[in-house]
């Protein structure tokens, strides 16, 4: 190394700095550098103007790190979606952080944040609940290591250039050749005895120590403290065995010619931290779109400061709200509001999307839930007790997070999958939901839920094709127009799929309808169990088979006094699957059986109607429920029950819940 000191000129970067002897020590600045390890050189010999008076006087004295990132990193993300970061520089510790600033601003100092994203979002590595919003906040920077990764360094094998590293499993997914790394000083032991253990007798102890982890420690002694140390790392290599990279040994560039001392490592083998690549927790998530946003870089208690100090740029942070399905939408099988019933989900996607066919890995569906206005349920049976009482049992809602993905969850979660396409909706691979989730703007905080569908890979949805999902959900909110739900069709980011084109297509679903207020108890309601099916011979847990020849035998019962059912008055009834059934344009009949044609007892007008929405349906009707009206004179009680035949267009096939949906 003194010889190259004593050539400056082959050096991408030199600077001369001045030093002086003050107190005993030599005190000398070094501007700002682009980060990256230095190596410090020194000459006693100097002329009169201070410059050294010959070149081959210069000495090696020692390698620096300057620390922080590379710069010049760009980002891209689709809004809404949550990410982390990667940054790639030198000397990466526990104390590094992340700013993101406005793109007018500048990073040194204690810029002022940005509002356009929010960080501590719920995601792999993270269990928040609640995305903060990240003006002013600093984001942690976490290096990698053997903590982290759960591989340590079972033993080293040092050679006259190198050392082989042996790791306790394999690190390919862990550490990449020139990756940067140091072994902590604790976990070492050099003839079984600690880094620690700095007996002035044997000072090699502690010097072979610092040699196998890349920390050094300056020669100052500081009053009541311990010599500060600083990190220069060794840059890894593979370990070739038969001409392949071997799976868990790699190699640093320090020999020990005249042999080594026995290098061994504490209980729990050697831990080390990697230092040329840190990692954000995926936590972050765009609000809107912006573009140009500067990343800053600075670490934390510099100076005794309690805040952090910010030094530099990383690179820009930009965010783009994704293509546009063409439609989606949102009907219920119930117009009472906050009535617990299936709702459908519809979405068509875009006919020009050729990403659809290009993606080559695995895809994701993801229902993001208003779930301030739109609340999911588990797809379970929804008995009449769920609205008869206030303490009836209802579907559970989805409370905390699913976990892993798994298929058995799909049946769990929804009720009916459905597409226009010959081969059906695409079979899910897996199901998850996530937490509920408060996003924190500035126009006020925003709710979620995510239920997300798994595909594998060529398996997912296609362009130009309408799809209906259908679920249990509450609506606290039902208007017509109003956004309940976010649909993005995704590909997992990986080879094929970037992650600032990893939402193919994105829709807000709007309800189709406006709900009614539920009737108060002064008003014609049904009355417990006041509309039952008959056709099974009053065994509901028998099957039993329709066809166009024999109708659907009801029996409807209504409450008493102002409950009663009157003339005029209003039935709904909407067929389980909601997908499956089309009434078209075939005519429906509603005849109550009774012995004579007296008064009350005449024909209820019946006609049908869609819980979709027209546009999605565009030209092919579809209409899926029935409205029946009440005659005059009729006059319906917990004494006097109705019963009526309805005969109706029915389905192709299929096996239908012997449950109904009537309000």
């Amino acid at each position: 190394m003194d010889a190259r000191c004593q050539r400056p000129g082959n050096l991408s970067l030199t600077a001369e700095l001045p030093a002086r002897v003050e107190g005993g020590g030599l005190v000398a600045s070094m501007p700002a550098q682009p980060a990256g390890i230095v190596g410090v050189c020194y000459c006693a010999l100097l002329d009169v103007a201070g410059g050294c008076r010959d070149p081959m006087a210069w000495l090696f004295v020692s390698l620096l790190t300057v620390l922080g990132p590379h710069g010049g990193q760009a980002w891209r993300f689709p809004t809404k979606v949550t990410f982390g970061l990667t940054v790639y520089g030198f000397g990466f510790g526990f104390h590094d952080q992340l700013r993101v600033v406005p793109a007018a601003a500048s990073c040194p100092g204690d810029p002022a944040g940005t509002d356009v994203f929010a960080g501590r979002c719920p995601g792999r590595a993270s269990g928040g609940r609640f995305c903060q919003g990240a003006a002013g906040t600093n984001i942690a920077l976490h290096p990698m290591t053997a903590d982290i990764s759960g591989i340590s360094i079972s033993r080293v094998e040092p050679r006259q250039a190198l050392t082989v590293l042996h790791f306790s499993g394999p690190v390919q997914e862990v550490l990449k050749p020139h990756d940067m790394m140091t072994i902590d000083l604790d976990s070492i032991l050099v003839d079984d005895r600690p880094a620690s253990d700095k007996d002035t007798a044997k000072p090699p102890t502690w010097y072979d120590a610092y040699r196998l982890s890349g920390e050094y420690e300056f020669q100052d002694t500081l009053a009541g403290g311990s010599p500060r140390s600083h990190a220069v790392g060794h840059r890894l290599r593979p370990m070739l065995s038969d001409g392949e990279e071997h799976p868990s040994q790699m190699t640093i560039p320090v020999g020990w010619r005249g042999g080594a001392p026995a290098l061994t490592f504490v209980a729990g083998g050697g831990r080390w931290t990697r230092r040329s690549e840190a990692d954000t927790q995926e936590e972050l998530r765009g609000v809107r779109a912006e573009s140009g946003l500067r990343v800053c870089w600075g670490v934390s208690g510099v100076s005794g400061n309690v805040g952090s100090t910010f030094f530099r740029e990383v690179g820009t942070l930009s965010f783009d709200d994704p293509p546009t399905m063409r439609h989606a939408s949102v009907g219920f099988t119930t117009l009472q509001g906050r009535a617990l019933a299936p709702a459908v989900v519809s979405f068509q996607t875009a006919e020009q999307r050729r990403t659809y066919y290009s993606v080559q890995g695995a895809t994701q569906l993801v229902l993001r839930f208003a779930s301030d206005k739109l609340r999911p349920h588990f797809a379970e049976d929804v008995p009449p007790s769920c609205h008869e009482t206030r303490h009836g049992v209802c579907p559970a809602t989805l409370q905390g997070e699913s976990g892993s993905p798994a298929q058995a969850l799909c049946g769990r979660l929804f009720a009916e999958l459905w597409a226009d396409d010959g081969e059906g909706f695409p079979v899910p691979s897996a199901c998850s939901f996530g937490a509920v989730t408060v996003v924190e703007t500035l126009g006020g905080n925003e709710e979620f839920q995510e239920l997300i569908i798994h595909f594998g890979a060529s398996f997912g949805l296609k362009a130009n094709t309408r799809y209906m999902v259908v679920l249990n959900a509450r609506a606290m909110v039902m208007t017509v127009g109003q956004q309940l739900v976010e649909i993005d069709a995704m590909c997992v980011p990986g080879p094929g799929c970037p992650a600032a084109q990893s939402v193919l297509e994105r829709a807000g679903a709007l309800a189709a309808h406006d709900g009614q207020p539920r009737a108060t108890r002064e008003e014609p309601r049904l009355a417990p169990l006041g509309f039952m099916i008959n056709s099974a011979e009053d065994d509901l847990s028998r099957s039993f088979e329709l066809s166009e020849a024999e109708p659907l035998r009801l029996q409807l019962t209504g409450g008493d006094g102002p409950q009663a059912i009157e003339a005029n008055m209003v039935l709904r009834v909407f067929p389980w699957p909601a997908t499956l059934w089309n009434f078209g344009d075939e005519p429906c009949t509603a005849e109550p059986e009774c012995a004579d044609r007296s008064a009350g007892c005449g024909s209820w007008s019946c006609s049908t109607f869609s819980t979709l929405d027209p546009a999605f349906v565009g030209h092919l009707p579809r209409p899926n429920a029935l409205q029946l009206v009440a005659p005059p004179d009729t006059y319906i009680n917990s004494t006097t029950p109705l019963n009526m035949s309805l005969k109706l267009a029915l389905p192709p096939s299929g096996f239908q819940p012997t449950r109904l949906g009537a309000e």
